[in-house]
């Protein structure tokens, strides 16, 4: 915005100089943008040619091959000698033995093959290779290749049947599972399991796998070929044989294509790739490659990166040609238009400041103005609100309110209260004329106009909207609120007696338990007679916790506390006052007459008690406090605490491991409250329960460092610890070496 700004102000040849390289700039984007994309689909294009070239070199190999086994399997079965396997009954072993001789022979010169089966159906046995007699069918161990003869037909003479031969007796040839692919050839297939004899031909995998090895040279390509079914037949890797892809989505897409060759791009593994594949109608196979496609395009982004670079360079060198040549027409200028903005700023904001000190004074009653003044300042500032017409108040008071001040800045607080504001007045805005006070304090107030007395006829529209103003606050500010609303009076001159009211009322969101909303005039319904403060009950209550009945003590503070519940909050914040003035004498006389020493600040337990909202936070500290001075009584009288600190540590031995052990887990096991068995404990043992737990834990951690090769993620676990951000900096914190080193040394 600051470089437009200086350009408006500049001479018009910089601005011609800057527009022009802009556009020079846009063009050349573009241009290089439709040229990079052209560029790409050709490379794709060309790409996929030469893939499909080499794939289509490996099914031309593929069908040599089934050429190949043509050949032999027909050598085989119109050999005389051969013959007599497939077709007679009773041979002698003589004949037997050269025919066999002479099947190994065959099997010998040509590598490629792995092994021969013969099978003749009037003894339904199988001769093969690298065996010296007869094997019936029933105890044959290459059940597959039974089966595959069994449901033999002339639709799949000659195709190759890609699967695993299972070892056998140990023997040279079968002596492991060996990948192959079978070709049969039987005398009648056209009628499967009707033929007299068939000639079963394996040839090894490495055939195709030799041609994808020789073509791949590179290993970021995966070359491999499927069945119609999704299954590998042959891969560069051997161990992939067989395997089953077809629920890989791009698998799928091939299987289900209506061409038979073709590419596309698809995500495998998260990584863009090019699939290539070619149908073979011959062999009923597939074969495909895919091509990461950052191999492809690697050229073109660095080409890519270097327009884009040069573009930029260019751009800036125009920038700054154009910023320096308006330099010293736009500075001059820069300092006069600053200067006016600042004076804008603070203008307007000088002007919000004195309408909130304006408003602000007439409700606090602290700058006494006369009704001219009053009238005149009004149509100054062009303040809504009618004076002179009825109002009402509404406060509305942020909720912990001191940790609110921890969090935010002075500035950013007002300007917070500030949005406080501007969402009640919005939202009040469809019944009332409003204005918004800022009263420094926890709390912000809305003036409304209410010459209807709607205050009156519409008390439920009225809480609706307050309703959600603290639902909007709550959910685009994260301000938790509370809201008081005054009586009427007849005009906004009477607001501070109302102002005052609502002060008063708003202390009672410390009695009222779940309340949001408080009406004056509901709580102005409490009894008005005087509270007396119970002077007896506050006796017994000092005298039962000199004996150290804690049950008693709490029940007397319970009960002289909810009996001025019925009352304003002034006889509840009396109470209080008093009953932590009669606990400062009896410290203090505690200290004095039997030798007790008990820290206790009056002045910073009463300050602490007013920083807390509810009724149940005032109750848990006094409780609290009573529970102390009763345990530092009991301590003097009965010193030996043995039974106490073994229960406890028979606790932490057992519960190490558990990771919510705290000291409010071993409070409710021996039945005390946790501040005072905590207080109690580190008092007999020095150590803190805490400090304990740590150092049991981290006993246990070293042990299985030292003794096991346990992973340290579950040591942890097993330790108690649950998070390894906190359990690595303590235990170098502790030893002075991470748990890694530890181990090691």
């Amino acid at each position: 915005m600051f470089i437009f700004k200086s350009i408006s102000s500049s001479s018009y040849f910089s601005k011609l100089f800057l527009y022009f390289t802009i556009t020079v700039v846009i063009c050349v984007l573009i241009s290089s943008s439709i040229l990079f994309v052209n560029f790409e689909k050709a490379s794709v294009s060309m790409i996929h040619s030469s893939i499909k070239d080499s794939l289509n070199q490996i099914s031309y190999s593929t069908n040599y091959m089934i050429d190949t086994a043509k050949v032999l399997a027909l050598q085989v079965y119109y050999d005389n000698l051969l013959k007599k396997l497939l077709q007679f009954t009773n041979l002698d072993k003589i004949d037997i033995k050269f025919a066999l001789d002479k099947l190994n022979s065959i099997n010998n010169t040509t590598s490629f093959v792995h092994s021969i089966y013969l099978y003749n159906s009037n003894i339904n046995g199988f001769y093969i290779t690298g065996e010296t007699k007869v094997i019936d069918e029933n105890g044959f161990f290459d059940k597959e290749a039974l089966l595959l003869l069994k449901e033999q037909t002339t639709n799949r003479m000659f195709k190759p049947i890609a699967r695993s031969i299972p070892a056998y007796n140990n023997t040279p040839v079968y002596n492991d599972n060996s990948n192959v692919y079978t070709f049969i050839y039987t005398e009648y297939p056209s009628n499967p399991g009707h033929f007299k004899s068939a000639v079963i031909i394996n040839i090894h995998d490495y055939w195709v796998r030799n041609i994808i090895d020789s073509i791949s040279l590179n290993t970021l390509y995966e070359v491999f070929v499927i069945n119609k079914k999704g299954v590998i037949v042959s891969s560069s890797y051997k161990d992939k044989m067989l395997k089953d892809i077809s629920h890989n989505s791009y698998i799928e897409k091939i299987l289900t294509a209506d061409i038979p060759s073709g590419y596309f791009t698809d995500d495998i593994n998260g990584n863009k790739n090019l699939i290539t594949y070619v149908n073979s109608d011959s062999t009923g196979w597939i074969y495909i490659q895919v091509t990461p496609y950052k191999i492809i395009t690697e050229k073109i982004d660095i080409m890519r990166k270097t327009v884009f670079l040069t573009v930029l360079l260019i751009f800036i060198a125009g920038l700054v040609m154009s910023v320096y040549m308006s330099r010293k027409l736009y500075i001059p200028y820069k300092h006069v238009n600053e200067r006016l903005v600042l004076l804008e700023d603070e203008k307007r904001n000088n002007f919000q400041l004195q309408v909130q000190q304006f408003l602000r004074n007439i409700v606090l009653n602290t700058a006494p103005y006369s009704d001219e003044e009053i009238e005149k300042t009004r149509q100054t500032f062009n303040i809504n609100l009618d004076f002179n017409k009825p109002v009402f108040l509404v406060m509305f008071k942020i909720k912990y309110y001191h940790e609110f001040c921890d969090k935010n800045k002075s500035k950013d607080r007002s300007i917070l209260k500030n949005g406080i504001l501007n969402i009640a007045c919005e939202l009040f805005e469809s019944l009332f004329v409003s204005e918004g006070i800022d009263m420094l304090e926890g709390h912000v107030l809305v003036v409304l106009n209410d010459p209807g007395l709607l205050i009156i006829t519409e008390r439920q529209k009225i809480e609706e909207v307050i309703k959600n103003v603290i639902f909007c606050v709550g959910k685009y500010l994260d301000i938790h609120l509370q809201c008081c609303i005054s009586s009427t009076d007849s005009s906004f001159y009477e607001s501070p007696a109302l102002y005052t009211e609502l002060v008063e009322v708003s202390n009672h969101f410390v009695l009222n338990k779940g309340e949001s909303i408080l009406w004056c005039e509901e709580i102005n319904k409490l009894s008005p007679s005087e509270y007396i403060f119970p002077v007896d009950k506050s006796n017994l209550l000092i005298e039962s916790i000199k004996l150290g009945n804690a049950a008693k003590s709490k029940e007397l503070y319970l009960n002289i506390v909810n009996s001025t519940l019925e009352y304003s909050f002034n006889a509840f914040n009396t109470t209080i006052l008093q009953l932590g003035l009669s606990l400062n004498l009896l410290i203090q006389s505690l200290n004095h007459y039997k030798s007790i020493s008990i820290p206790f600040n009056f002045n910073g337990f009463i300050t602490d008690i007013t920083k807390k909202e509810t009724i149940e936070e005032i109750n848990k500290m006094f409780l609290d406090k009573i529970d102390y001075i009763i345990s530092n009584i009991t301590e003097t009288n009965d010193p030996k605490y043995d039974e106490l600190l073994e229960q406890v540590n028979i606790v932490i031995d057992k519960e190490y491991i558990n990771p919510n052990l705290s000291v409010q887990m071993l409070a409710d096991e021996v039945k005390m409250s946790p501040v005072y068995l905590g207080q109690l404990y580190k008092k007999l043992t020095t150590k803190s329960i805490h400090d304990v737990i740590t150092e049991k834990r981290m006993e246990k951690a070293r042990e299985l460092l030292k003794d096991t090769y346990i992973p340290i993620s579950e040591i942890l676990i097993k330790c108690g610890f649950t998070n390894k951000t906190y359990f690595y900096p303590l235990f170098k914190k502790v030893h002075g070496i991470t748990p890694v080193q530890y181990r090691k040394q």
